[in-house]
């Protein structure tokens, strides 16, 4: 083949934009002119990997635009627009999606889910357990009718949020992994976070022959009880986390006590009964030693301890054996998600651009980043 001409694409990397000649060729049988289009070089717009890992990067600690302003203080030159950086951040999550929905169906089939322990030992210092913890957060969703001008009439006035569950699975080895749904470029889930998790104890501890001792600290919804009992097919054993269990009282106990001294008073009496697990004495008190300045929040405070009565246990008798009575890892590893980067004073979001966000995030927490965007790298 015979070199007869060239053409000139510009290529974007951290060093700046590039003119780049692509070479034109003649088949010298078929008299036939084409470009070398192997080697991708006619992609307009093409950009260098790690230009786009380093845009990828910096999009979950500043916003697109200030993404952009650092490329060009960077390389001295407009390489990327914000908008061309977050198409890049969904591209990048949508491929990661993916991925994960193949795993899942290839996997699946092959690999059992162990079997889960009906009871556990909570108290006890040196019993196994394996933590399971769970949490949603929800950020600002953009509203309807954005961008279409003042003199369009309002679609929707009502805020909706976008949600994102995240799930943290404590490994064989030690640590957490993060695990959260996959979307496709719509934000429409391609695989749901308990399938996602369903698939990491696959991963993990299939090869187990003895019932896997899940413990899950939760802050007690409902949702997150019917997905535990999807997930393994049975009830799992669980705790009200300590935090959310405290915030509630106080919350409550603040609509009901008349003052601020009667609500030191009950509070401090709640707390040490729950503390310790005596959730009977606890509504006891409720019910013979508070007289309510609003009878129905008192109502709903016992129904809510009632409720979650099996969850409360003794969470003095626990911390002493060295073991966790709080989500505070799920608090923080929610926060690292989604919260640090999207949760800010009048921010608002798509669902296709919050989550792919928080997949990329994911991907970060993991230590699979650079396998992520340099796969030939990280093999060697």
């Amino acid at each position: 083949m015979n070199c007869n001409g060239t053409r000139h694409v510009t290529i974007k990397t951290l060093h700046g934009a590039f003119a780049f000649a692509l070479q034109r060729f003649q088949c010298p049988i078929r008299a036939e002119t084409t470009y070398l289009e192997l080697t991708e070089q006619l992609c307009e717009g093409a950009m260098s990997a790690r230009l786009a890992e380093f845009s990828a990067y910096y999009s979950n600690r500043m916003s697109y635009d200030e993404v952009a302003g650092l490329l060009e203080r960077v390389t001295g030159q407009p390489v990327l627009s914000d908008q061309t950086i977050q198409h890049l951040v969904v591209a990048k999550a949508v491929e990661v999606s993916r991925q994960w929905q193949n795993e899942r169906q290839a996997d699946t089939a092959a690999l059992p889910l162990p079997a889960v322990m009906p009871q556990v030992d909570w108290y006890d210092p040196q019993s196994e357990e394996v933590l399971l913890l769970t949490d949603a957060i929800q950020v600002k969703q953009q509203k309807a009718n954005r961008g279409q001008g003042a003199d369009k009439p309002t679609v929707e006035r009502e805020t909706k949020r976008v949600h994102t569950d995240v799930w943290l699975v404590e490994q064989p080895t030690g640590g957490f992994i993060y695990l959260t749904a996959g979307v496709d470029a719509t934000g429409q889930e391609v695989v749901s976070g308990t399938a996602r998790v369903r698939w990491q104890f696959q991963q993990d501890y299939a090869g187990r022959s003895e019932p896997l001792p899940v413990v899950a600290i939760t802050d007690g919804a409902r949702t997150i009880r019917c997905q535990l009992a999807e997930l393994f097919g049975q009830p799992v054993p669980l705790i009200l986390d300590w935090y959310h269990l405290d915030k509630k009282v106080r919350e409550l106990m603040s609509m009901v006590a008349r003052t601020k001294q009667e609500k030191a008073v009950h509070v401090a009496h709640l707390l040490d009964y729950l503390w310790h697990g005596r959730t009977d004495a606890a509504l006891a008190y409720l019910q013979s030693a508070v007289c309510p300045k609003n009878t129905k929040q008192l109502e709903a405070l016992v129904i809510y301890l009632e409720k979650h009565q099996a969850e409360i246990i003794d969470y003095g008798r626990r911390q002493r054996a060295g073991k966790p009575i709080g989500s505070g890892r799920m608090e923080k590893g929610v926060d690292q998600v989604i919260g640090a980067r999207q949760k800010h004073k009048g921010m608002s979001w798509s669902p296709t651009g919050s989550k792919a966000l928080g997949i990329l995030k994911v991907v970060e927490l993991n230590q699979q980043w650079e396998q992520l965007w340099f796969p030939q790298q990280a093999a060697a």
